[in-house]
């Protein structure tokens, strides 16, 4: 070892025999110190390797099969429904059904161009159907709003509801189901039954559409919301999808039901009017929640839980 002052050998010693320089170690001078090595996981490539997967598995999600299905089926189910009811249900539902063609035109944008895009995809094509998801969020808390007012209506205007029972049974006496007594009247205790029992369907509807807008109709926006999220910056993080994925089984069932009772129902009576072909549009709406239900459950419920 070197005295780092007069340059004299000074061996173990520690101090100069020279000077009375104090030894140092010239390792620490003339070498830099190694850097630990950074913990895995941390690095820019880890990251980039990251963001990478969870855009691939993004991008897949998006440009499944389910949802490419549940596209066409909407188109088909508008088709179907504007066909069948013709020009009287036409002028009645056209909003609706371009409302629903726009949706599944969504669908399909946003599938095909994540399949085109896949790693390299940001969510480029699905602005339609965000766009209708939110329209139908927004429509959903309308529908609610006009449900409440209904009621609060009915229950400040009781003798109003009396005056419209009454005129409905003088100008179509002969609709069976209105004339409910035998003179041809209806009683005042009749009319206050079917008056409290108006009051709880319209009370059990808007309860059930607050739920649905509130947990299925903002779950899904809020999915959409999470996924755009998670592409930016990605991190795979997408909420609501359990809530999103119940409401759809039992839209589903429901739609299920409703559908197999009226397909079964115009086969029987076909001759008087009634088309099974109504049930199979509201089928092929009960198979649009399904897919959406397996679509949720493929791609963002974890398979272990």
């Amino acid at each position: 070892m070197f005295c780092t002052r007069c340059g004299a050998d000074i061996g173990d010693n520690p101090v100069c025999l020279q000077c009375g320089q104090p030894a140092e170690d010239t390792t620490s001078i003339y070498h830099a110190p190694i850097p630990e090595p950074l913990p895995e996981g941390n690095g820019p490539e880890e990251e980039f390797t990251h963001a990478h997967a969870v855009r691939l598995t993004l991008a897949n999600a998006m440009s499944s099969p389910l949802l490419i299905a549940a596209g066409i089926l909407l188109i088909v189910e508008c088709i179907l429904s504007a066909v069948i009811y013709g020009r009287a249900g036409r002028g009645a539902a056209s909003l609706t059904l371009v409302f629903s063609i726009l949706k599944g035109a969504g669908l399909l944008a946003a599938a095909f161009t994540a399949r085109k895009k896949q790693e390299h995809y940001l969510g480029e094509g699905s602005g339609l159907l965000r766009v209708m998801l939110m329209i139908e969020f927004v429509l959903g808390w309308v529908l609610f709003g006009l449900l409440c007012l209904v009621l609060v209506f009915m229950l400040a205007f009781r003798s109003a509801f009396y005056s419209v029972f009454e005129w409905i049974q003088q100008e179509m006496p002969g609709v069976s189901g209105f004339t409910l007594t035998a003179n041809g009247g209806m009683s005042q205790t009749m009319m206050t039954i079917m008056y409290w029992a108006i009051i709880a369907v319209i009370a059990a509807v808007a309860i059930c559409y607050f739920f649905w807008t509130l947990f299925y109709l903002r779950g899904r926006v809020v999915m959409g919301r999470d996924i755009m999220t998670s592409l930016r910056e990605g991190h795979f993080y997408v909420s609501r999808v359990r809530a999103v994925r119940g409401w759809s089984l039992a839209i589903a069932i429901l739609l299920l039901i409703s559908g197999g009772i009226t397909t079964a129902a115009g086969s029987l009576s076909f001759d008087q009017g009634v088309s099974p072909a109504t049930g199979l549009v509201t089928l092929a709406g009960a198979a649009v929640y399904f897919l959406v239900f397996l679509w949720v459950g493929n791609y963002f419920i974890p398979k272990n839980s």
